[in-house]
């Protein structure tokens, strides 16, 4: 199918069911724009919109309109070509598609934050040529030409609509994609502890069967999905028989000016058009290009600054402003005959297992000393930057029992085959055994207070960073031999061996000096001012530092104490998640050594190394520290024992600190 529209020595009315074509007075986008077409001007040049400042308005990035003109072309659902050709200059002129965002759909950027998916689908100007591929649901599309900045004007000479050619099986390995929001992403390093399941889904699957794609991203809802092209631009990388799990519920409850249902690409929806964006566009879509859609119903959150003997308060979809995703997508599974896999219920199932101590160690609770990685207020090193315990994300150790809880679903509902999955996870899942498919799980951190710091211990037993002590127990009270500690720091450095004095150069060997025979033997109890030195020493091994000519030490810095230090993500970024904002926060500790109030008590050997390891952030007080709040405490306690739970923390920091920024943050 092809249509040809020629706009130069031609003119269109109003559009009518009987003309097939036409401009709109209001477009069927959500939410609906008003239009003045009585002011286009139809001449031999081409339909022109002049200026129309006295009608455009800007509230924010996301609620504003230019004006401009809108152009109905009746056709049924297909994937089709589209091509617009105008006369007014390309910087200056916007044009997207029935709604969407015509700056995101220009992006030529990635889809994810490790820059492994790109956008392939995108829109541009070749000349004055503007071209799209677009996935149609409905009985029409609309083109909406509209000019960069309310004081120009926008004129068309052509538009030409034509069918992409049909699809065929592929040979290629068949995909499983996952598409949702933050809960789902994949991260980073630099945004180190945060995790979705959907970054730990792909480990379960024989990657020689089937290929797992991950296109979610926070901050999305069915609306920013759909509107910035991530779903279209999916749909035609997909081939038929293909499978997408989508999940959405979180950010579509979003209110306010900036990002409510009446934004005009703002993130929330209401009850209805939550309903009509699944019945019309995303469900309708997955058809059109054979791909089996499975609706997954988002997890609950919690309250992560509750208190009280469980400390725990589910307020996921509950709360008397929200509304009801979980029933919404299991409403429409219902109508359209569609899997669903009902997270909500299981994940709070899950969380009642482990109890309200536990939940919130899960969730993203972080304090001084836990990670380098930043949000977009700025670094986690010193707390929360946003002073909470965010009970909407989460960390690995708990987005892998997210993931497993889908893919168990898959496997008992039959919605995908069964040897998709790797040989000892399928065993896993039919055994229902947790420790058989994480075999990084111990006993003894599950619950409770020892779960504090489960996720740093479950990340380093996973990686081989540290072993368990006996019967798959992992002691996190119990203190840490100098030995241990050593070897472990190695290999959380990517170093192989821990450096003898001949294994660093000039400027470390002078501030690193060797120990004096007897001072810390493997076998020694690990204390603060011991492991100062240790991890002072590795540093120097694994970022050599250089002398100066004014004999002045200049360090090696990575990214996280640089260019990241206090950087955050602009609103206007397309990567931004308006659910993590606030001020910009630092990296470097609050309190300064100079403030703290016991570094006299440090060893003379030590107190170089103390001084600074703690200047440089690798080591952190113990003391007057919260998870939650951005705070510091002014205590080094250079004498104090090191448990393994607390080395367990000090390596998962280290660690993060040898990858690179973009490199997914669930590898080693």
């Amino acid at each position: 199918m092809e249509k040809n529209y020629l706009f130069t020595g031609h003119s269109y009315d109003l559009y009518t069911p009987e003309a097939g074509c036409g401009y709109l007075q209001e477009t069927s986008s959500m939410p609906v724009r008003t239009l003045y077409p009585e002011l286009i001007v139809q001449s031999e040049k081409g339909a022109v919109m002049p200026a129309c400042p006295q009608h455009a308005y800007r509230r924010n990035a996301n609620a504003y309109d230019n004006i401009g003109m809108a152009f109905r072309i009746d056709l049924p659902p297909g994937a089709y070509h589209i091509e617009v050709t105008v006369l007014s200059r390309p910087e200056q002129t916007l044009i997207s598609v029935s709604g969407m965002n015509a700056e995101q759909l220009a992006l030529k950027t990635f889809w994810d934050a490790a820059l492994l998916i790109p956008r392939v689908h995108t829109a541009g100007f070749t000349g004055n040529v503007w071209t799209y591929d677009y996935i149609n649901t409905r009985d029409h599309i609309e083109i909406e030409i509209e000019p960069a900045a309310p004081e120009w004007e926008v004129s068309v000479s052509s538009i030409r609509v034509s069918s992409l050619p049909p699809r065929t099986a592929s040979a290629c390995t068949p995909a499983i994609f996952t598409l949702g929001d933050s809960t789902v992403k994949s991260y980073i390093y630099e945004e180190n502890l945060m995790s979705g399941w959907g970054q730990i889904f792909d480990d379960f699957f024989d990657k020689d069967k089937v290929c797992v794609i991950n296109y979610a991203m926070g901050g999305r809802s069915l609306s920013t999905l759909y509107r910035e092209g991530r779903l279209n631009d999916l749909l035609l990388n997909s081939h038929p028989g293909d499978v997408l799990l989508l999940q959405s519920g979180h950010n579509d409850e979003a209110r306010g000016e900036v990002d409510g249902p009446e934004a005009r690409f703002g993130r929330g929806n209401t009850e209805a058009t939550f309903q009509k964006w699944l019945d019309e566009y995303f469900i309708p879509a997955a058809a059109l290009m054979d791909v089996r859609l499975i609706l997954v119903s988002p997890m609950t959150r919690i309250n992560g600054d509750a208190t009280g003997p469980e400390g725990i308060v589910y307020s996921g979809f509950a709360k008397s402003n929200s509304i009801d995703c979980p029933g919404l997508l299991k409403a429409a599974a219902s109508r359209h005959g569609l899997p669903f896999i009902d997270l909500y219920t299981e994940s709070i199932r899950y969380l009642e297992t482990a109890g309200g101590e536990a939940a919130k160690a899960l969730f993203l609770s972080v304090e001084a000393g836990e990670t380098p990685g930043k949000t977009n207020s700025g670094s986690y090193a010193n707390g929360h930057p946003d002073h909470k315990c965010d009970g909407t994300h989460y960390k690995e150790a708990l987005a892998k029992q997210f993931a497993r809880i889908v893919a168990k679903e898959l496997l008992y509902k039959s919605l995908i085959p069964a040897d998709y999955f790797r040989p000892a996870v399928l065993n896993a899942l039919k055994a229902e055994d947790g420790y058989l498919l994480f075999p990084e799980l111990s006993k003894d951190v599950q619950t409770g207070r020892n779960a504090y710091y489960r996720n740093q211990i479950e990340f380093l037993l996973k990686h081989g960073i540290m072993e368990r002590q006996a019967d798959g127990c992992f002691l996190p009270s119990a203190p840490i031999t100098a030995g241990e500690f050593q070897k472990s720091l190695a290999k959380a450095l990517h170093l192989p061996a821990f450096p003898g004095y001949g294994d660093l150069n000039h400027t470390a060997r002078h501030l690193s000096p060797d120990l004096p025979a007897g001072l810390l033997q493997e076998d020694s109890p690990l204390t603060r001012e011991s492991m100062a030195w240790l991890v002072f020493r590795a540093f120097l091994a694994a970022f050599p530092p250089q002398t100066l000519s004014s004999g002045a030490v200049s360090y090696q810095k990575p990214a996280y104490m640089t260019d990241y230090n206090g950087c955050g993500i602009a609103p206007d970024n397309p990567d931004y998640d308006p659910n993590l904002t606030g001020e910009s926060a630092m990296y470097y500790p609050l309190v300064p050594w100079e403030q703290l109030t016991d570094t006299d008590a440090v060893s003379d050997f030590f107190s170089l190394a103390a001084r600074e390891c703690y200047r440089l952030g690798l080591i952190r007080s113990e003391t007057g520290i919260r998870r939650g709040r951005m705070c510091n405490g002014t205590l080094f306690q250079p004498q104090s024992s090191v448990t393994r739970e607390k080395a367990a923390k000090e390596l998962y920091f280290l660690q993060a600190l040898v990858h690179e920024i973009h490199e997914e943050n669930d590898k080693y």
